[in-house]
């Protein structure tokens, strides 16, 4: 009896621990498809698609594009985005592009940072207190400079969302696939100070 019972709190534990955020099966484009863990999702996709769940806090995750397809895009939106007329950083969201390093905000590139290769982990932390976002590739330098989110130094104010935001996620082509780490015990590289995983 003991024993099963040990087995039954260590099943709670592992439930309990960790992020319970997936890619939302029903907010993304119709041509989006999801793992059965809702953890990876995969294009053709005219565009995306966002979590399941939103936040007003410092959070960071990461993420790895197995394929960038033709548009491969990661960052942060409110649930204004239209995830099947809008780019991912058009309207109501910031965006980075892995394959050709550009920040995409209202329409457009606001800056163009490091790019990366299919199997990185390129790494989100977004400031809602702030209105910031930054990224890097594995454990490199944030927004490829001193940015550092953990002291409030540099990163993209761009985006004021007056707002909770949700993760969100471009799988433009026939080949792009992104898979989300959003629990702490996925993650490759620690988050900056003061910065958690997603619920």
């Amino acid at each position: 009896m003991p024993g099963i019972i040990n087995i039954l709190a260590g099943v709670r534990a592992a439930a309990t621990s960790g992020s319970a955020t997936v890619w939302s099966a029903t907010n993304k484009a119709s041509g989006v498809t999801l793992s059965p863990d809702k953890l990876t999702a995969t294009g053709p996709a005219s565009f995306g698609g966002y979590a399941d769940t939103s936040t007003t806090s410092k959070i960071y995750f990461e993420v790895v594009f197995t394929n960038f397809g033709t548009i491969p895009r990661i960052g942060v939106c409110t649930s204004s985005w239209n995830v099947s007329t809008q780019e991912l950083g058009d309207a109501a969201s910031i965006s980075y592009n892995p394959s050709n390093g550009q920040v995409r905000y209202a329409g457009g590139a606001i800056a163009t940072i490091m790019t990366a290769t299919a199997t990185d982990r390129i790494c989100v932390a977004w400031d809602h207190t702030n209105s910031k976002i930054y990224f890097r590739k594995n454990n490199g330098s944030w927004n490829n400079t001193t940015d550092d989110p953990a002291s409030n130094t540099g990163g993209y104010s761009n985006f004021v969302p007056g707002a909770a935001v949700f993760p969100g996620y471009e799988v433009y082509g026939s080949t792009a696939s992104v898979t989300a780490y959003f629990s702490s015990s996925s993650w490759s590289y620690s988050a900056p100070s003061g910065f958690s995983a997603m619920p």
